[in-house]
């Protein structure tokens, strides 16, 4: 080729499919954890366990949705996941891959009393019935915030492999 000579060039490029949802969940369940811990108040409040529990069930669903084949059969949307669990944290945990599913007997035990309320908006709307029993059927804030954070840090966020187009 001379100086002046135009030649073309070629690239083809394939396309690739990422949930850019699964990362939005772990965005915002780092911030929703974050939040709780910048979080104050003298007096007893029900936003951080709304707070933590917010992180783990979008941690949860983020790893629903990386693990989802991204093509069909078998891809599942954020809306499938969310219309799946709504904010069952205990189903949404159980039907994590077995590699996931680390929690010890307690730290399960603290899921579940956390789900008790969660899941039915407990952290969200004044029940005076919690408030009579001094909120006693309300987990631990410490073991929530231990159980957050072992989730927080033992699912950590893995940029999946591109499905190539067939």
């Amino acid at each position: 080729m001379t100086d002046g000579e135009k030649r073309e060039i070629r690239v083809e490029l394939e396309s690739a499919h990422f949930n850019l949802s699964a990362h939005g969940f772990r965005l915002w369940a780092k911030q929703y954890y974050d939040c709780r811990h910048s979080f104050t108040c003298s007096d007893f409040s029900p936003v951080p366990y709304f707070l933590l529990c917010l992180a783990i069930e979008l941690q949860f669903k983020a790893v629903h949705l990386e693990q989802s084949n991204p093509a069909p059969p078998g891809h599942r949307t954020q809306d499938d996941i969310k219309n799946l669990y709504w904010h069952d944290l205990v189903s949404s945990y159980r039907d994590l891959p077995a590699a996931y599913r680390t929690l010890s007997p307690n730290q399960y035990d603290v899921l579940k009393k956390a789900n008790e309320v969660y899941s039915k908006k407990g952290f969200e709307y004044v029940n005076v019935h919690d408030a009579v029993r001094a909120f006693s059927n309300f987990p631990k804030l410490e073991d929530l915030d231990e159980l957050a954070t072992a989730i927080m840090t033992a699912l950590p966020f893995v940029l999946p492999t591109p499905a190539r187009p067939s």
